[in-house]
């Protein structure tokens, strides 16, 4: 043979084989591999081995099996390769997840409709799963959130870091510099008293009714401090 020709039919071969086995740096190490229920002993060692992976499960009888990949080839790769065989059903990357992001807000136990552990008495996981929600997001603090309602205390220590500013106005100038019909309205307005004042001065017991809806809708979360709303991250606009 030329040696020039097998120099160059080696190199395209090198070529077809690192494209088809996906050589990156994002392969995962270990995967989950199921194998279909026979009763017996399924080896799949035969099929495993040319691809460089490793049967790491103890019971040959189990229908799910924990492989180690000695060789960099992308998981797609591999799980189109495994699943073309009968006794192969599903092919899954080995993931370590979070499992619930529990804030660590210290009235956070009380929440029963965020997160219901079944204490004194409750129906457990009767609520709306919130934890589970933050594990995907816990808000980027963009979103506004008017409060109408009897005000919102805007200095309440579990609050004030999610009341929403008005940036367009100068606070105390006299002068409505946004240009919207509200002189100085900073962090919302007061209807009611048609000021520029939102403050929550409206209770029934200790229970300020307006300051209470908003910490559900958004008092800071994970703070080491009082509830945690259900979005960590917001801004609310009182309008009384």
């Amino acid at each position: 043979m030329n040696f020039r020709f097998f120099i160059v039919l080696l190199l395209v071969k090198c070529f077809l084989v690192s494209g088809a086995y996906g050589f990156d740096h994002g392969f995962h190490s270990r995967i989950i591999v199921e194998v279909e229920e026979t009763g017996k002993s399924v080896d799949i060692g035969w099929i495993l081995e040319p691809l460089g992976i490793e049967d790491c499960t103890e019971n040959e009888f189990s229908s799910i099996r924990e492989c180690y990949v000695n060789s960099p080839i992308s998981f797609e790769f591999l799980k189109e390769e495994l699943k073309r065989r009968d006794c192969i059903k599903e092919v899954e990357p080995d993931r370590t997840c979070m499992i619930e992001n529990i804030p660590d807000d210290t009235m956070f136990d009380r929440q029963w409709g965020l997160h219901n552990t079944g204490v004194n008495e409750g129906v457990f996981d009767a609520d709306i799963d919130a934890p589970e929600a933050w594990d995907k997001h816990i808000g980027t603090g963009e979103v506004i959130i008017a409060v109408i309602d009897t005000g919102v205390d805007y200095n309440h220590p579990d609050l004030k870091g999610n009341i929403w500013i008005n940036e367009g106005e100068i606070p105390g100038n006299g002068i409505d510099d946004d240009g919207n019909g509200y002189i100085d309205d900073v962090r919302g307005w007061n209807f009611y008293g048609n000021n520029n004042d939102p403050m929550d001065d409206f209770s029934r017991g200790e229970i300020y009714h307006g300051t209470h809806v908003a910490g559900i809708i958004g008092a800071l979360g994970d703070n080491a401090e009082g509830i945690s709303g259900v979005n960590w991250k917001v801004k609310i606009m009182s309008l009384k």
